[in-house]
């Protein structure tokens, strides 16, 4: 899994799996 990249959305879009 690319972590870095999660992080990263994590840290602007922490809602961004609810897309």
């Amino acid at each position: 899994r690319i972590q870095a990249l999660e992080a990263i959305l994590d840290a602007e879009h922490p809602n961004w799996r609810e897309k």
